[in-house]
């Protein structure tokens, strides 16, 4: 029996199996009578750093991957590009579909306005950024004794970028609105306004209230933020997406 290394290489192993599974087209699936499940995987966020909530997510994906295959289903677990819009994005397909829009129009559409697509946010727990390495200890500390809230987006290039540092939730939570009245495509009315919130409804509902009685908006899809997104900024993130002149 071959004995085994004492450490585990990454590379001599992953190499070779990753190799395998291209050459067996086991990134591939066709559509069949098969029922079909598919996972998407959220990807690395945008500091490229992974953690133990990543571990956690995609093993689990991995268990009901294999336990579909299983079941005889179709099943494909494909790469995500965006996991904190594709909520968004499939309202607004949803919504073209409903209009009559092709596939194919639906396509090129998304593909015109993927960096349009804004997105901001704030946090209330900023040892939660220094947990995943985006803020030192000593900024997290001095930053929770004098309240302050800081307001971010992510760029072009996938940066996560801080804008503000504003003192105070309900000014943070307003902060996302002035920056979406600079920012958002006109009309409003006509937008699909979504918002993202980590076990915070009523900061949530709050955002919502400020949009009405500031554009007239009156319809918003509110929901939870995801697992990974969440062990990233702990609860009380606050998300606002809209379209946007940019992302």
């Amino acid at each position: 029996m071959k004995e085994l290394a004492k450490q585990y290489s990454p590379h001599e192993v992953e190499e070779r199996w990753y190799d395998y599974w291209e050459r067996h087209g086991l990134f591939h699936s066709e559509p069949d009578a098969h029922e079909p499940y598919t996972i998407v995987i959220p990807p690395p966020n945008v500091t490229g750093m992974l953690h133990m909530g990543h571990m956690l997510n995609n093993t689990i994906q991995d268990i009901l991957i294999r336990r579909a295959r299983m079941q005889g289903k179709n099943a494909l677990w494909v790469p995500g590009t965006d996991h904190a819009s594709i909520a968004t994005e499939a309202k607004v397909v949803a919504k073209m579909r409903e209009e009559g829009a092709s596939i194919t129009e639906v396509r090129d559409w998304l593909e015109a306005n993927k960096l349009h697509l804004a997105h901001w946010f704030t946090v209330d727990d900023l040892m939660f950024l220094f947990r995943g390495g985006r803020v030192s200890r000593t900024s997290a500390w001095a930053g929770t004794l004098l309240n302050i809230k800081p307001v971010m987006h992510v760029d072009d290039e996938g940066h996560l970028i801080p804008l503000e540092k504003v003192r105070g939730r309900k000014k943070s939570l307003k902060a996302l609105v002035d920056h979406m009245e600079q920012t958002a495509t006109s009309p409003v009315a006509d937008q699909t306004v979504f918002i993202s919130h980590g076990d915070c409804i009523e900061d949530a509902q709050y955002v919502a209230d400020l949009i009405k009685d500031r554009f007239g908006y009156e319809s918003f899809l509110i929901n939870h933020v995801g697992p990974t997104i969440g062990a990233h900024t702990g609860p009380g993130v606050v998300a606002l997406f809209y379209m946007g002149d940019y992302r």
